[in-house]
């Protein structure tokens, strides 16, 4: 008889390298507590360049993944099913999350109005915070870009204003507290505006590894509140918010 798969798990939407050791912290302490209830949870976090081979993988435990694609997607075709979100030190409902508009310092903006006529920057096609909240501001004040270009990252989009390739973005609040942290470029912009709260990143279990649901629940919350003041403070954490898949609806307009 063949040996079982190995149990995989990634947290890869806020792992910036200057906070790779904080991540992998956190999964550690996750890790023991999950191990406390005689789960055998992988050490260490997987890294893969392609996030869909996180996602899709049939032995994940713990993945990190935007809401959007997770209600759209991997939701409805039972691939996944809904742990929660960790609640950051942001405004706003626990476990919540938002997008901050922001452009050069240099820019007199006032609105998204105002941009009529200019470049947008988005992080890549299907992102809530980087194109759906600005697509939805956009449709609320009518505006229509010169051109809108993907820049990859959020990291990337706040480069690509500050150095004049483009005028606005969209850009996760949690992305924004990181670039504040340690990329010099976001010294350049300024937030002009903020989008509505909706549910934040989504922690997801896939649907072969679900039976476990209740004791990876159990494992966040128990590692969030043991967790070094330190670790928190460089990673913005505050806790876990457990929710189900129909909270997520909202970000379809449902």
């Amino acid at each position: 008889m063949s040996e079982p798969m190995p149990l995989v798990a990634g947290l890869p939407l806020y792992d910036w390298p200057e906070v790779a050791v904080a991540t992998d912290r956190l999964w550690a302490e996750i890790s023991k507590n999950l191990g406390k209830q005689g789960v055998d949870a992988p050490d260490f976090l997987w890294r893969p360049a392609d996030l869909t081979e996180l996602w899709d993988h049939p032995n994940l435990l713990v993945g990190q993944m935007c809401g959007l694609p997770f209600i759209e997607k991997y939701q409805s075709q039972g691939q996944v099913q809904m742990l929660g979100s960790l609640e950051f030190s942001l405004d706003g409902p626990p476990g919540s999350y938002h997008s901050v508009l922001v452009c050069r310092r240099g820019n007199p903006a006032k609105t998204l109005a105002d941009f009529s006529g200019q470049r947008a920057a988005i992080n890549e096609v299907g992102s809530q915070s980087g194109e759906a909240a600005l697509r939805q501001a956009v449709h609320e004040y009518g505006v229509n870009f010169s051109e809108t270009m993907v820049s990859g990252s959020h990291r990337d989009s706040i480069k690509q204003i500050a150095e004049d390739y483009s005028d606005v973005a969209a850009i996760d609040a949690v992305s924004w507290c990181l670039a504040l942290d340690h990329e010099p470029a976001a010294q350049e912009l300024r937030v002009f505006q903020r989008t509505a709260p909706t549910p934040g990143v989504a922690l997801v279990v896939a649907n072969q590894q679900a039976h476990l649901r209740p004791q990876i629940i159990r494992a966040l919350n128990e590692a969030l509140a043991g967790l070094d003041p330190e670790i928190k403070s460089a990673l913005h954490l505050k806790g876990f918010v457990a929710r189900e898949a129909s909270d997520y609806q909202v970000l379809l307009g449902g």
